[in-house]
């Protein structure tokens, strides 16, 4: 057999199966991706002291409400995130594999701060609690803490 023959035949009985096999693998895994952003609904994150977690995130009712640290008042503000905004936390969701983390990541620690988030979408909604020192799973709570640096970042510039 000539080499033209042998790359020929390894083309096609190697290489072309293999790129085939991908390619049905990977549309196969997208098609069946419970949370893209097409599906998207509601996003509502909630943070403080592990007994009042009064600074709520709710993009159903378009509300964001927090304290003033300077009055100790309650300030609620009807913020709008828009899609670019809910896009770059839908993408950080997904980047951080925040859909296959724990539900629960708590400790006993009162004075620690506490995080809610909850993604919901068409057909499932994924739920996450986790307080700040938490250190069973240190690698999820450093990209819980970067979810919540977009969240606030986003929060921050609607809020302007």
């Amino acid at each position: 057999m000539s080499d033209r023959g042998k790359k020929i035949f390894l083309a096609l009985s190697i290489i072309i199966p293999f790129m085939l096999y991908c390619g049905y693998y990977y549309y196969d895994m997208i098609r069946r991706a419970p949370y893209n952003f097409e599906k998207f609904e509601y996003l509502v994150v909630k943070f403080g002291k592990a007994d009042a977690m009064v600074n709520v995130l709710d993009t159903r009712t378009g509300t964001f409400q927090y304290i003033d640290t300077r009055n100790d008042s309650l300030i609620k503000l009807e913020i709008e995130l828009n899609r670019d905004e809910l896009q770059a936390i839908h993408r950080k969701l997904y980047e951080s594999t925040f859909f296959i983390f724990d539900e629960n990541m708590l400790t006993n620690n009162p004075a620690a701060t506490r995080y809610y988030i909850e993604a919901a979408y068409q057909k499932k909604t994924k739920t996450v609690l986790w307080d700040n020192d938490y250190i069973a799973r240190r690698r999820e709570t450093e990209k819980l803490a970067d979810i919540m640096k977009v969240v606030q970042t986003a929060i921050e510039r609607t809020a302007q």
